[in-house]
This record gives C-alpha cells, sequence and structure tokens, in this order.
C-alpha cells in the first residue's frame, strides 16, 4: 500500500470518498485517534489522518487528488428539480409523494 494522502479527518474522508466513487480501494490509518488525540498519532497532531492504496491505483489516486486540490473536483453538484423528479418517475410509488413535496417548496 502507498501512501497517497494526509490530512484532518473531515479532510481526508472527502477524499476517500472522492477515491472510492472511482472505485480505488482505500486504506485510512488513524481515523479514530485523530479525532480523539490526534497529537498522538502525529507531531504537533496536524494531518494525523493517512490514506493509503494499493500500488497499482497510486498514479490515478495522486492525480484525483490533485484536481481535488486545485479545486477542479467537487463533491457534488446542484441538480435541477425537474432532473430529479424525471429520474423518479421510474419509481411510481414514490411519484406522488415527490411530486406533492415539490409543491410545498
Amino acid at each position: 500500500m502507498e501512501k497517497v494522502y494526509s490530512g484532518q479527518y473531515f479532510e481526508a474522508m472527502n477524499v476517500k470518498n472522492l477515491l472510492e466513487n472511482l472505485n480505488i480501494h482505500v486504506f485510512v490509518e488513524n481515523d479514530n485517534m485523530s479525532l480523539i488525540e490526534p497529537f498522538a498519532v502525529s507531531p504537533g497532531g496536524t494531518s494525523p489522518v493517512v490514506l493509503k492504496v494499493n500500488k497499482q491505483n497510486y498514479n490515478q489516486a495522486i492525480e484525483t487528488i490533485k484536481a481535488y486540490e486545485n479545486g477542479e473536483l467537487a463533491l457534488g453538484k446542484e441538480i435541477d428539480k425537474s432532473v430529479i423528479i424525471a429520474m423518479l418517475k421510474k419509481f411510481k410509488t414514490i411519484v406522488y409523494i415527490v411530486l406533492q413535496l415539490t409543491q410545498l417548496i
């Protein structure tokens, strides 16, 4: 396993989610201790969470992390309400409830 990222807990979890969305298995070191006592797992308590990936995914992970850090990737983006409604129409048991809720907004 190769180290690809180290940072604070919540930022590391964002990066982990981005990588896992690309089907890259991520091993997380110090995730629990970083919240309890970060000074025990890293000098000064900075960047206590370490993310590691398999060697074959290393380059793709590094490229993804660089794009994320440069603001080229986002964790989510807004979806137009009409797109959501169109997607939910496939599930006929839910459509009525969703349409009622969208009228309340």
